[in-house]
């Protein structure tokens, strides 16, 4: 909360400088046990035990040095699809005008809010799920540590809020725009959450659990006709010579996303709909880990030239587009090269595409 100088006032906070050796070995182990494609983890939040965004987990790298708060240990960390659902309360008076966790003077007329881990200077938009009103913050304070709250706001925002007399509310939290190391704003752009278009309203977009789970790579490899060994960030340099590539979208190619410090396997899809120039729909396995299947997922071109080198995707449990950005290479025809550079030109249906959300003939499915 307000005026929790931190890491300097001893009494209140307990810097923690070490690290189990068990945690790393095990955190390790964790790391070398899934191949093929990236893990994307559904991350839990400590302090409400719900589940975020269902988008990759927070980054290991650590903002600031983990302390404790009334017995609790808290480590920041960056936390860009950071979307949690739980209670928020307001700070005003006597904290007005004494130094925050950032060494910012606070001031409660300001736009501005308290957060346990979140990286100070980390920009997040608050929305009360009484009366849907929101307000995007900035993060500069640490807080709340009580139990069931997820944020503490300023004065000035739960007025915008609506709930500066009720004292607290039902909120929903996310991170719109991430703080660099230092603390200040990445950026002039925002990362905002895409609205579902209104004819996806109802998409047949689902998950479901096969009985035995599966990785990205032989998940493609078994809907759709390209054939290549080897981790997903592998398949586009493996397809040059054998298979087309290019930047149109395709029914029955292979969507490939870079390998970056998120997707460290990268990651492959296939395409089973064109619904626009920019916008496709696919089937995937091991987006959200435990490896299940997710179908009929949406996925969106947000690229600035419109050749899918950026893409969103779809977050099914959410009902709408994530907020992250994902680079891409492009597409992996099953045609030769030379067949693929003839066709893609103006490909945007197949009539022999199989319905969007249904699993493939054969596979053998556990209970969704």
């Amino acid at each position: 909360m307000g005026g929790v100088k931190l890491p300097s006032l001893a009494k209140t906070v307990v810097q923690v400088k070490t690290v189990s050796i068990k945690t790393v070995l095990l955190v390790a182990a964790l790391g070398l046990s899934t191949t093929g494609c990236s893990t994307i983890t559904e991350s839990l939040d400590p302090l409400t035990g719900e589940f975020d965004s269902g988008e990759p987990a927070p980054d290991s790298h650590q903002v600031g040095k983990p302390y404790v708060a009334k017995g609790v240990r808290y480590v920041p960390r960056e936390y860009p699809d950071y979307n949690v659902v739980g209670m928020a309360s307001w700070y005003g008076q006597p904290f007005h005008g004494r130094k925050t966790a950032s060494g910012q003077i606070y001031n409660m007329n300001a736009l501005t809010a308290a957060h346990p881990t979140l990286p100070i200077g980390t920009q997040v938009r608050v929305t009360n799920l009484t009366n849907h009103k929101s307000v995007v913050l900035t993060v500069n304070d640490r807080g709340p540590f009580t139990k069931g709250r997820i944020i503490d706001v300023s004065r000035h925002a739960a007025e915008h809020l609506g709930f500066r007399r009720a004292g607290s509310a039902r909120v929903r939290v996310e991170v719109i725009q991430a703080a660099t190391i230092g603390g200040s704003a990445a950026g002039s752009q925002q990362a905002v959450a895409l609205p579902a278009p209104p004819y996806l309203s109802g998409t047949l977009a689902r998950i479901v659990t096969p009985r035995n789970r599966l990785q990205c790579v032989p998940y493609a490899r078994q809907i759709s006709k390209v054939s290549i060994r080897g981790d997903a960030w592998t398949w586009w340099p493996s397809a040059k010579g054998r298979y087309g590539r290019g930047n149109t979208p395709k029914v029955g190619s292979v969507l490939a996303l870079k390998r970056t410090r998120r997707l460290r396997y990268g990651h492959i899809a296939v395409v089973t709909r064109i619904l626009s120039g920019r916008e496709i729909i696919i089937d995937h396995a091991n987006w959200l880990n435990r490896g299940r299947l997710h179908l009929g997922t949406p996925v969106r071109d947000v690229s600035a030239n419109n050749d899918w080198s950026a893409v969103r995707v779809w977050y099914t449990p959410g009902n709408q587009y994530g907020v992250r950005s994902y680079p891409a290479h492009g597409f992996i025809y099953p045609e030769s090269p030379m067949a693929a550079s003839s066709a893609q030109q103006g490909h945007f249906a197949d009539p022999e595409a199989r319905p969007t959300g249904t699993p493939p003939a054969g596979l053998e499915l556990g209970n969704s």
